[in-house]
């Protein structure tokens, strides 16, 4: 994970108990203040994260990590690929997966990319639905491709290009 952070390729996000930062590399990582202090490598508030209820895990009270997602784009491709989008348990449903993922679309279109593609579970209907409310389609399945048999669903959106880059001879 630390090289995939490190990378140019990469854009990920962290979402804190107490805010939100974009994660550029291991620099804010190690040196990023919460909520909002700025680490070596610009780490800034994304958005803020409702307070967890009380919960018995130790692990979610000490990081105060609520959630993740991340985008692969490597600089000479045309499409981004969602890594992940994770929350934890007491915060899904209360928009902050969808904020994630709007901000790796953001982040898409700011590197000009044409496509966001990604994979989610075939029994994972509630993330399958919030993808398709943010405008992704379902182009194919991948048989087999999660732990215990289970296919994947590839979804993709088609990101708005810019009409004078097409344009040019």
């Amino acid at each position: 994970m630390r090289s995939e952070l490190a990378s140019p390729h990469t854009f990920y996000l962290v979402a804190e108990r107490d805010g939100a930062r974009e994660v550029a590399g291991p620099p804010a990582v190690a040196g990023a203040g919460r909520s909002g202090g700025a680490g070596p490598v610009g780490a800034e508030v994304v958005g803020t994260v409702p307070p967890l209820p009380p919960s018995g895990s130790a692990s979610a009270s000490a990081s105060h990590i609520v959630g993740y997602a991340g985008l692969s784009a490597p600089s000479s491709a045309e499409q981004g690929d969602v890594q992940n989008i994770a929350v934890v348990a007491e915060l899904r449903g209360a928009g902050l997966g969808r904020h994630l993922l709007r901000r790796l679309v953001a982040e898409a279109e700011r590197r000009g990319l044409s496509d966001v593609l990604l994979e989610v579970r075939i029994d994972n209907s509630v993330a399958q639905s919030l993808y398709a409310a943010e405008g992704f389609e379902q182009i194919a399945i991948r048989p087999r491709y999660y732990r215990g048999a289970i296919d994947a669903v590839i979804m993709r959106k088609q990101l708005a290009v810019d009409p004078t880059e097409e344009a040019s001879p």
